[in-house]
């Protein structure tokens, strides 16, 4: 199946545009309850993991189990909506999704206990970016060993990131005094 996203744009919220652009290690969007921030950096995902094929992605969340219902089902339905889910393998049990024609993976995360993301491996590549769901829900603690978790050698073009989805926080909030 040859899928041709060289109108990428024309499918993502022109809100967005800039965000998709931003190289930068951390990245942070943040917004009310259906601005957009999620469905967005997941069709950047989808088009990232097909047309860049060296990525693997670690989608995580504070508590595991509302990933299932919120990042593990919005993907799914990303991918559907694209037209695109029969180039994945879905592993239902290990909340992932393998690109069958390249290996790299979408891996789901809860961050209940920090230590399990400390060995995260993939049967292919590197693990290069990390997007955390709520990202006010974790503590810095949380984020600093995620962040320690992008390393190896660098991949030509490829920039190592950590995207933050959040809805706006208070000033005194972590996330706020770092960034």
């Amino acid at each position: 199946m040859k899928v041709d996203f060289s109108k990428f744009y024309d499918i993502l919220n022109e809100k967005f545009w800039d965000f998709f652009d931003d190289k930068s290690r951390i990245r942070i969007s943040y917004g009310g309850a259906g601005s957009g921030k999620s469905y967005s950096t997941f069709q950047e995902i989808v088009y990232k993991i097909i047309c860049e094929p060296v990525h693997n992605y670690l989608i995580c969340r504070k508590v595991a189990n509302t990933n299932k219902t919120s990042t593990y089902a919005l993907f799914k339905q990303i991918i559907s909506t694209l037209g695109v889910a029969g180039l994945f393998q879905e592993n239902k049990t290990d909340m992932s999704f393998t690109v069958k024609s390249t290996g790299y993976m979408v891996v789901f995360k809860g961050l209940d206990d920090i230590e399990k993301i400390k060995s995260i491996t993939f049967p292919k590549g590197i693990l290069t970016d990390i997007v955390i769901e709520e990202a006010s829900e974790i503590t810095k603690k949380d984020f600093d060993q995620l962040n320690v978790r992008l390393r190896g050698q660098k991949l030509k073009g490829i920039i190592f990131q950590i995207t933050l989805l959040l809805n706006p926080i208070d000033d005194r909030h972590w996330i706020k005094r770092e960034f």
